[in-house]
């Protein structure tokens, strides 16, 4: 009898056990459980993660822009504008053009003013134009992108269709449209018409204070590296008369993914050209730009690098020679001696324009694209820097050297 209300005790003690238990597991559970007593509304989410907020919609300027300005309102910067030219020979040309910052509302540079990468169009007359030349087969629209961000960067730009391409279709006298698939030879020595037309209008923009001719670069994609060359060295060949200049407005090439063929036309000629290697005078700054993932662009960028970095380490021998001769003469009419001395002093010096530093290889890492993709986007930002400071440190930096003068009106 005993032993039952022992059992029975014990059965009491573990049930109570059991009840404590279980009133522990049911109060660590409710405070897991979330608080209802303000429940979200409808719609939102039902998590405790915040969720990220929806991107505020561009402004109309914004989305005129092809390219946002870096870190900066671009409200006063005009936007760009189609304009038409006529050549020579009756071809209206259709072109995009990036007008500069108005006159005035320049920003001084953050950081060090010194540095040849600052902005410099105070006054409109200090302002470098730009000349953009797309691929063969392509249009205007490939080079937009650049062209806005060289605008914001304080630069000067025309971007025209090549006859045949694009919008330039017309041509006065005829009621066909340019077939460029008939071009030959013949037909492609009017394309250099087309540049000269786009100099022109910036002429006039020159004598109207907006920016300085003889600050001119030309960039050209792809075959169109072989017609600026040509051109170049066109406007080369124009010498001054007396103090009127009459050419020698082009200060650097920026050729993007060159190839060295177009339409029978070979670009190995130029590369000798002492405009391009240097002779009597400083060779032209000049870069090549080039997908380094990109086979064909490595293939044809490489050899005309490498065609003209030949010719410009002849230059700089030459130049050397030339000084060594020079530094001797002088050395010999003080009557010192030691005329040895001074082929050592010269061998140091690098000429006025260092072949390797205004001549620069200019590989974009992790791209696979040809010219014409390589700066048809906004994503080709590192691209266009690249171009921007190349400008600005192998011509601006050099700018008080070519002053502002009135041309048309000489």
């Amino acid at each position: 009898m005993r032993l039952i209300k022992l059992d029975r005790v014990m059965f009491c003690l573990a049930m109570l056990v059991a009840e404590t238990a279980f009133l522990i597991s049911c109060t660590c559970c409710l405070a897991q459980v979330p608080d209802f007593s303000n429940p979200p509304r409808a719609g939102r989410p039902q998590n405790s993660q915040p969720q990220p907020k929806k991107p505020a919609r561009p402004d109309a300027s914004q989305q005129k822009a092809p390219v946002k300005r870096p870190a900066a309102s671009n409200s006063k910067f005009p936007a760009p504008e189609v304009v038409t030219l006529e050549t020579k020979d009756g071809v209206t040309l259709t072109c995009t053009w990036f007008a500069p910052e108005p006159a005035g509302l320049s920003e001084k540079p953050a950081g060090n003013t010194a540095a040849p990468t600052a902005r410099v169009n105070a006054a409109g007359k200090s302002t470098a134009p730009f000349i953009l030349l797309h691929d063969w087969d392509r249009s205007r629209a490939d080079l937009l992108y650049l062209g806005r961000f060289l605008q914001l960067s304080g630069h000067a730009v025309i971007v025209p269709d090549f006859r045949g391409h694009g919008d330039s279709l017309a041509v006065a006298g005829s009621s066909k449209a340019i077939d460029r698939t008939r071009f030959r030879k013949k037909e492609m020595a009017t394309l250099l018409a087309d540049i000269e037309a786009c100099k022109k209008f910036l002429m006039r923009k020159n004598d109207a204070g907006v920016l300085n001719i003889d600050l001119l670069n030309v960039a050209a994609v792809g075959k169109s590296a072989i017609l600026a060359m040509q051109w170049a060295i066109s406007d080369w060949s124009w010498a001054p008369v007396g103090s009127i200049k009459q050419g020698q407005d082009v200060k650097s090439l920026i050729l993007i993914a060159p190839e060295q063929k177009l339409k029978g036309i070979s670009a190995k000629p130029l590369l000798k050209h002492p405009l391009f290697v240097g002779g009597p005078a400083d060779p032209l700054p000049l870069v090549v730009v080039y997908s380094a993932l990109h086979p064909e662009s490595v293939e044809e960028s490489t050899e005309i690098y490498d065609g003209i970095k030949k010719g410009r380490a002849r230059y700089a021998k030459m130049w050397r020679e030339m000084m060594a001769e020079r530094l001797k003469a002088k050395e010999l009419a003080a009557g010192e001696d030691g005329p040895e001395d001074s082929e050592t002093k010269v061998a140091a010096l690098p000429p006025r324009i260092d072949p390797m530093r205004t001549f620069v290889s200019g590989p974009v890492p992790r791209e696979t694209k040809p010219g014409s993709e390589l700066i048809g986007s906004s994503d080709s930002q590192g691209v266009f820097r690249f171009i921007d400071t190349f400008v600005k440190q192998a011509v601006l930096s050099r700018q008080a050297a070519y002053p502002w003068q009135k041309r048309l009106d000489n």
